[in-house]
């Protein structure tokens, strides 16, 4: 089910109805009665009413649902404050509260109570008001409903808490069963509203590895604040620049489903300017859960940090594929320089490559050795016998790394919003820009070890990442060697480890069906991309390349020109060549059409000696193969089409290598790949995949927010056209 903001109104998704019907078989079984036929669930929104009439008198009894709403109004401030929701139910406090209740009125007894409570930051304004739900059902023999629509009255455009209350005359088992397998259901209507301010700043006295330099922080933290965050919530977050150069965030592996509007980079937002600030409004998780990231994503600023960790936990009706872990520890890794992400960027400017990293970090903070000589090192405390989530995520700019801890195992068990076929490693490659979440069993004596980040395939040595896992009532220092990571001398070890990481089919993840219902086994590809890595040298610069066309970035957010003028002397969609090298090195704001509801094939072909990673913002894409040597029709051979690992951000070996990957294309927008290698990524290596849809129903895609930011040829209160139907494209040779 979900909750329409702003129409407010309950409807049961096609997915959760399908469960429900089953539910419904179980309960004829149970109740000794003739199981009626399964039949697909129909399900459809509804128009907002201005009033529900009760349904007809039946011989059946009739299901009242009585709801009390609570609209939310989110206000802004001019500076930061934090401020806790205040609602008028009862009992007031800094908290909201979704109760759902099932009570049997004639024998007074609760046979069912949920209580969820969140923590928010908001204010709201309070107007309770109650409006009576009735569930029409369309029976088909017996009592299993093959039509559910719930609808409520009213109107909250920002937010709602709900309060629940189904009063039913029983009839038996049934009703009582069947209201048991709605609860489920209803218990997953809730959305909650998250609202941020972050007041983005530098810091030069952090100094994680000793020379001064100014980092970015954000509310005077390094790494950032974690977003926690359910499945659909709406996330706002008011960014305050205070730098002395424009900021943006994006949003690492989240999908921003139908609202590319709020992805954060430099094609569809224009830049907050210092001394300004801006919302990124209603940024959601949409049918996602899992372990992601936020960074800075122009100007080179990653290199001086800003990121921080998103969670996205399941709805409660969703069942996780593992026992609730003792706790969740964030591990973000990355490579770092003492130089300044500016004195880097002028580097880059020149024309020179950037050197080796000065060293690794593991949650912004210096090696275990290093830290024992004043500086802090991190530090996670567990207790003997007790299983831990550590939600692991490459946070670097420029180097592979291999994840580990001495004398315990990773049971992998989600990658980048994936529940993953669950498997015991050794150690971990995580690549630039990947998110993995393992469980470790503090199983060993008490004692403390060592948790390890270490260089892969780098050029030059790089001192490794040293953290602790301190066991609680430790007095035995860890000792002994670092545990040893994999050979680099070959790439057999991490492809083969790459290979072994497969989709759990038979989970659910942020819906109730298994993962496995959407699968690759038998999909018709309706064209393949095929896109080479490369360097040139382009107008005396140089530059890195995508089938040797280097990005140029406009003036204007290609999203916003595309809405305001149908791109018209910004950028031309498909003058790209999508499977061969351009046999001229140049630069091109590089734009390629995505056809809504067919499948790409995205071959990844990486001719340069480095271990390259790219990202896909708006989508996950499946994994389908990976090998050594140039990619050929005769490579899909190799292909794993029955369980591939879905995630946003793959790596592609060097040494003349590729990786290929399928992808839905179902998320209309204005989407960046790119390489998550800084340098290669600030010096051109993206492209971007324009998805439209013509229909104009806000349900297609989103509009664009009242708050926009105008730049380029724009200035602030510019009229807002409706788009045209498709940009021009250009007739290829």
């Amino acid at each position: 089910m979900n909750i329409d903001a702003q129409n407010v109104n309950i409807v049961m998704d096609t997915e959760t109805a399908e469960v429900q019907a089953k539910k419904v078989q179980e309960i004829h079984k149970e109740c000794n009665e003739t199981e009626p036929p399964v039949k697909s669930v129909d399900t459809q929104e509804t128009e907002q009413p201005t009033h529900i009439e009760p349904p007809a008198p039946r011989k059946q009894p009739k299901v009242e649902v009585h709801v009390e709403t609570t609209p939310l109004k989110v206000t802004h401030t001019k500076k930061p404050s934090t401020t806790k929701i205040q609602t008028q139910t009862d009992p007031p406090e800094g908290n909201q509260k979704d109760i759902i209740k099932m009570v049997h009125p004639l024998e007074g007894d609760e046979f069912h109570a949920q209580e969820k409570s969140d923590n928010l930051d908001a204010s709201t304004e309070s107007n309770s008001q109650t409006d009576k739900v009735a569930i029409r059902e369309n029976k088909s023999r017996g009592y299993k409903p093959n039509r559910i629509r719930i609808a409520m009255a009213g109107n909250a455009k920002e937010g709602v808490e709900i309060r629940l209350q189904v009063k039913i005359p029983m009839d038996g088992c049934k009703w009582r069963l069947l209201l048991t397998s709605f609860a489920l259901v209803f218990q997953v209507t809730v959305s909650t509203i998250i609202n941020l301010e972050w007041v983005v700043s530098y810091n030069s006295t952090i100094n994680p590895l000793g020379q001064t330099q100014p980092i970015i922080t954000i509310n005077g933290m390094f790494p950032g604040p974690v977003i926690n965050a359910t499945t659909n919530d709406n996330v706002f977050v008011n960014v305050f620049n205070n730098l002395d150069e424009p900021f943006l965030i994006t949003w690492n592996g989240i999908q921003q489903r139908l609202n590319s509007w709020e992805d954060g980079v430099s094609g569809t937002n224009c830049p907050i300017q210092p001394g300004t600030n801006w919302t990124y409004a209603y940024f959601e998780p949409k049918d996602q859960i899992g372990s992601y990231y936020y960074s800075p994503s122009t100007r080179f600023q990653k290199a001086a940090g800003g990121f921080g960790a998103i969670k996205v936990y399941n709805r409660i009706v969703i069942n996780v594929p593992f026992p609730r872990p003792a706790d969740d520890f964030i591990v973000l890794i990355g490579d770092w320089y003492t130089k300044s992400h500016k004195e880097l960027r002028e580097a880059l400017d020149e024309g020179n490559e950037l050197p080796a990293p000065d060293g690794i970090l593991i949650n912004g903070k210096a090696p275990y050795f290093f830290g024992m000589n004043g500086s802090n090192f991190e530090s996670f405390t567990v207790t003997k016998g007790s299983t831990y989530r550590l939600r692991i995520s490459n946070v670097g700019i420029a180097t592979s790394l291999n994840f580990r801890i001495q004398g315990h195992q990773l049971l992998l068990v989600e990658t980048e919003g994936s529940y993953v076929a669950q498997t015991f490693y050794d150690s971990l490659d995580v690549h630039i820009g990947q998110s993995y979440s393992v469980l470790v069993t503090a199983d060993q004596d008490i004692s403390d070890y060592y948790i390890v980040a270490s260089a892969r395939f780098a050029k030059e040595p790089i001192s490794a990442g040293v953290a602790v896992l301190h066991y609680n009532n430790s007095t035995t220092p860890a000792s002994g060697n670092l545990p040893l990571g994999p050979d680099d001398s070959n790439y057999n070890f991490s492809i083969n480890q790459a290979k072994s990481i497969k989709w759990n089919m038979t989970t659910g993840a942020a819906r109730p069906n298994p993962q496995g219902t959407f699968n690759v086994t038998n999909v018709t590809i309706n064209e393949t991309l095929i896109l080479h890595h490369g360097v040139a040298n382009i107008d005396g610069s140089r530059r890195y390349t995508v089938n040797n066309i280097s990005y140029l970035t406009p003036a204007i957010p290609l999203k916003l020109a595309d809405y305001s003028f149908n791109g018209t002397g910004v950028y031309v969609v498909d003058d790209f060549p999508l499977t061969t090298i351009s046999p001229v090195a140049e630069m091109k704001t590089s734009v390629i059409s995505g056809n809504q509801k067919t499948w790409l094939e995205i071959v990844l072909q990486n001719d340069g000696p480095d271990v390259q990673s790219w990202h896909l913002d708006g989508y996950g894409f499946y994994v389908v193969g990976l090998g050594l040597g140039t990619w050929s029709a005769d490579s899909r051979a190799t292909y794993n089409l029955y369980d591939p690992v879905v995630r946003s951000t793959t790596q592609v070996y060097g040494n003349n290598s590729w990786t290929a990957v399928y992808l839905f294309v179902d998320n209309p927008g204005m989407w960046n790949l790119r390489s998550e290698i800084l340098e290669n990524w600030y010096l051109g290596q993206e492209i971007y995949m324009r998805v439209f849809d013509p229909d104009p129903n806000p349900l297609k895609e989103k509009p664009i927010p009242s708050n926009t930011i105008y730049c380029g040829n724009f200035s602030i209160g510019s009229p807002n056209p409706s788009p045209l139907p498709s940009p021009s494209i250009k007739e290829m040779d």
